[in-house]
């Protein structure tokens, strides 16, 4: 074996902050190894070397794969399948996961075997970095070692891969692996090997459970069949990304999860700076912070940007949208100056992505976003912050609230109740881990800040007032205050309130009534109803010439815009000739684009799909979802009242409203039989899976009724009989 040469000043670590430790990190840099795994003729990533699966190792290039039956490869776009169960918003997820390819992720090299590659160094200390994914699917079941030392076992890489349900239907997306490797006899190996006992152990032992979905409302749990609780994912193939190796060269601050310890890897004179460590590590992380504060030193600056990351992703404080931003700017500038000082970049890449997050989270209500969608993109990236940083525990939090969020059903279950746990036995206290899976309320704070929590004992001021009035007023006082809450802390200057206008509408009813009962209870109530049917009218969906949602779409989801604010406007706020005229166009829709009179004189909606300046063709589902194997059974008449049935069959694909639960309903279709308009009532005997994808139950039933009594005047499409009506 050829050895590479190396720099023997590596193994001394610098011991203080300056000229030491850049001629340390300048020596790092010269033996610095960056590959993109990939094809021949893929993109590589600047700054790194290209490495195929045809580089097969050599003693005397002195790296390359031992894995003869490696391939290379770009990944392919990830595939829709709407046939799985939860698929809604498949689509959206898998096209933000391509959007954020880059050159190192969009290919790589695998293997359905062991995948080996090997790096000869000189024996020592080595901080290693390896990328692993696939940007076409979900994979798992690795086992990451080096050095024949376990580093991840059976591994998971995935992304969300559906519209609401944490861990249905994962989609594609990477890891960033990093640990520290002792080189022995003169080489590092690094083995990404299959390891499918753990989840096929744990999915049969659920597979022995009663579904947790069970305590949820539905009467057909809507989640059958394990697993229900995370377990990784099967093993598809090894794939690495990309490898990184430098000699390890510790930050100026080190912290550890499981000794809940932080220290000082440098001599820094700061005695502010020793003083928040020494509280940090006793746990009076409240004084740690305001010690902070008087950290001057600019030889300690970069070690103070550290422990306020250190700090602010302890579950204890809630410090964290003050102490990243303020540590992102001191390390982005130390990095700028300092590039070769990988340590403290890994630490600042891991706090810039816990920002990307947070802005994807905080900012989900803006207009042209849709919040369950900007929650799973935050998910995302919060996944990729790993146990080794110091923001690791404070992002677990943060993900798993933003997927409750998704489904904000008590009590709280599956994997999201099982993340809940192990935040609780990291910090039992904390108040959100203990109201999410206790419904526990703790006050905290006065009421002025966003994440105060007070809540008036308003039921103790009424306990003298008459019965009526102690059943009322609690009740209307804390929904008054709630009000008031949303709209100091959550409405954005243009109105909305952070769910995306067409869920804002649906809360705006609560400012604007509960403000307008008692004259007087909450001025700030009505100016928030106010501001926020202003941003709806002039800033949302709604075309604010014609009076109604633009995009075209079901009847019940479209109106919601306009249906749910503008009657109320006219009752809390009586003579404005503002919503008069609002409200006249959208009349004038109605009158004129959305109806027409048939052939017996009578007015009937043209289709349930509507918007501003247009209507769809024939009957429309309500949003429907799609339910398999139904039975569709006709009859003459009401059955109950004795009416005959004319046809039955099972149908393997039929679709039904979004409202549907898997329990028998009955559809009414206008019919008509022997020249008499009837109902042909089409009863669906939802036993199964209730699909996501939204499609058309109404056409597809006519389709199914007999051709000779499928016309009917009452339900003809635009045009024809059905004349445009004043």
């Amino acid at each position: 074996m050829k050895p590479i040469t190396i720099n023997t000043l590596l193994a001394l670590v610098a011991t203080c902050w300056g000229a030491s430790f850049a001629r340390s990190a300048e020596a790092e840099a010269k033996h610095r190894w960056r590959w993109d795994c990939g094809t021949a003729d893929s993109p590589v990533m600047p700054g790194y070397r290209r490495l195929t699966a045809a580089d097969q190792y050599d003693e005397q290039r002195g790296y390359g794969w031992e894995t003869p039956r490696a391939i290379d490869k770009v990944f392919p776009q990830p595939t829709v399948d709407r046939t799985l169960q939860g698929s809604a918003g498949q689509e959206i997820m898998f096209a933000y996961a391509t959007s954020c390819r880059t050159d190192l992720t969009t290919d790589g090299v695998v293997s359905e075997t062991d995948l080996v590659f090997r790096l000869d160094v000189p024996d020592g200390k080595y901080r290693v970095v390896l990328t692993v994914g696939d940007m076409s699917q979900a994979i798992g079941s690795m086992d990451v070692k080096i050095n024949n030392q376990l580093v991840v076992p059976h591994l998971a890489v995935w992304g969300r891969g559906n519209y609401r349900m944490f861990i249905q239907n994962p989609g594609p997306w990477w890891r960033t692996i990093r640990a520290t490797a002792d080189a022995r006899e003169g080489a590092l190996r690094i083995v990404l090997s299959k390891n499918q006992s753990y989840y096929d152990t744990e999915l049969a032992r659920q597979a022995q459970w009663e579904t947790p979905y069970a305590r949820w409302y539905h009467r057909t749990p809507i989640i059958q069949k394990p697993p229900y609780v995370f377990i990784g994912a099967p093993f598809v193939h090894n794939s690495l990304m990309a490898i990184e190796v430098s000699p390890h060269v510790p930050p100026p601050l080190m912290g550890d999860h499981d000794r809940d310890s932080i220290e000082l890897t440098l001599a820094i004179d700061s005695p502010a700076l020793n003083e928040a460590v020494a509280c940090y590590n006793r746990g009076d992380f409240s004084r740690a912070i305001r010690t902070l504060d008087q950290v001057r030193e600019p030889d300690a600056a970069v070690a103070k940007a550290l422990l306020q990351l250190w700090v602010a992703g302890r579950l204890e404080t809630e410090s964290e949208r003050a102490l990243v931003p303020a540590a992102v700017e001191t390390l982005r500038d130390h990095v700028g100056r300092h590039p070769h000082d990988l340590a403290v970049a890994d630490i600042l890449t891991d706090a810039e992505i816990y920002l990307r997050a947070w802005d994807y989270h905080a900012t989900r209500g803006q207009l042209g976003k849709n919040h369950f969608n900007e929650n799973n993109k935050a998910i995302n990236w919060w996944l990729l912050i790993g146990r080794d940083s110091p923001l690791y525990y404070k992002s677990q939090l943060h993900l798993v609230r933003a997927a409750r969020m998704l489904v904000p059903y008590f009590p709280t279950i599956a994997t999201e109740e099982a993340i809940f746990k192990v935040l609780e036995a990291k910090c039992p206290d904390n108040r959100f881990v203990r109201y999410h899976l206790y419904q526990e309320w703790e006050n905290t704070g006065d009421g002025s800040g966003y994440y105060d929590w007070v809540m008036e004992d308003y039921a103790s001021k009424a306990q003298d007032a008459p019965p009526w009035v102690q059943a009322i007023y609690p009740a209307y006082a804390g929904l008054v205050d709630l009000s008031e809450w949303w709209i100091r802390f959550r409405q954005e200057p243009e109105g909305t309130i952070g769910g995306g206008w067409g869920d804002d509408v649906e809360m705006v009813g609560l400012f604007g009534y509960y403000g307008y009962i008692s004259r007087d209870a909450s001025e700030l109530c009505l100016q928030g109803a106010s501001k926020l049917v202003d941003g709806v009218w002039n800033l949302s969906e709604v075309d604010p010439e014609r009076g109604y949602c633009a995009p075209i779409a079901d009847a019940e989801h479209t109106a919601e815009w306009t249906g749910n604010t503008l009657g109320m406007m006219m009752q809390i706020d009586y003579g404005n000739p503002i919503w008069i005229e609002r409200s006249m166009k959208t009349g004038k829709l109605i009158r004129d684009l959305w109806t027409g009179i048939d052939d017996r004189g009578r007015r009937h909606f043209r289709s349930n799909f509507f918007g501003a300046s247009a209507v769809g063709a024939g009957d429309q589902a309500n949003d429907s979802r799609e339910v398999r194997n139904l039975t569709a059974t006709f009859y003459r008449g009401d059955p109950k009242l004795g009416g005959a049935k004319i046809g039955s069959r099972t149908i393997d694909r039929l679709e039904a409203p979004i409202d549907l639960e898997p329990r028998v309903h009955t559809v009414m279709v206008p019919h008509v039989i022997e020249g008499d308009p009837q109902d042909i009532h089409v009863v669906l005997d939802a036993e199964n899976t209730i699909r996501d994808e939204i499609t058309d139950f109404n056409n597809v039933a006519h389709a199914l009724l007999p051709r000779p009594h499928v016309e009917s005047p009452t339900r003809k499409k635009t045009g024809g009989s059905m004349r445009r009506g004043r």
